[in-house]
Order: C-alpha cells, then sequence, then structure tokens
C-alpha cells in the first residue's frame, strides 16, 4: 500500500475512504452554494 506524509511530518497509510469521505463532502458544499448556477441540462 502507499504511505503518505502528513502536514506535519507524520508518515501514515494511504486511506482510500478518508479520501473520498472528503471528496464527497466537497461536491455536497459545492452543489449547496452553487445550486441553479451551473443547470445540467437546459431550460426550454
Amino acid at each position: 500500500m502507499y504511505r503518505v506524509s502528513k502536514r506535519d511530518g507524520v508518515v501514515v497509510d494511504f486511506n482510500v475512504t478518508k479520501i473520498s469521505a472528503a471528496i464527497e463532502k466537497a461536491f455536497i458544499a459545492c452543489n449547496k452554494c452553487c445550486k441553479g448556477l451551473y443547470p445540467l441540462q437546459k431550460k426550454s
């Protein structure tokens, strides 16, 4: 498995679950603040 260096210098195992949760939270936050600004389909 991969090892990563955190900001504080500690080296830990790469945790794909933690990364995917952070990405999911970012998408949810963007959808809440940008709702309606980037429509997926054109309105007729």
